[in-house]
């Protein structure tokens, strides 16, 4: 009795690909259930395996399906919040006076 014979696939990284896609798409369902009283980057740091996927989003290398509305509580970032310190003008140069023996 022999075996039949199972070719290799031959772009394993698509399936890999696969893997990832549902993994995300799992993700995004468990955000949209969160109800989080703490900061985000530490809801983040408590599940590593899901800060990939958001970091992801953050820097667009994927897109959200749809527009969703966050509830955000005082303790989110001033860049959410927009309220940004105001931009100031560049003081010019200064001198610090120090001593070095005898000199000044």
């Amino acid at each position: 009795m022999e075996k039949e014979y199972v070719p290799q696939l031959p772009f394993p990284t698509r399936l890999h690909k696969d893997r990832l896609e549902t993994e995300f798409a799992k993700f995004m369902a468990m955000l949209k259930q969160v109800n989080i009283r703490m900061p985000f980057v530490e809801a983040l740091s408590k599940m590593p395996k899901y800060a990939k996927f958001m970091k992801d989003l953050l820097t667009n290398k994927r897109k959200l399906g749809e527009l969703s509305t966050l509830m955000l509580n005082e303790e989110c970032s001033a860049i959410l919040q927009n309220k940004l310190p105001e931009k100031r003008k560049d003081p010019g140069s200064f001198t610090i006076p120090c001593m070095i023996g005898s000199l000044l």
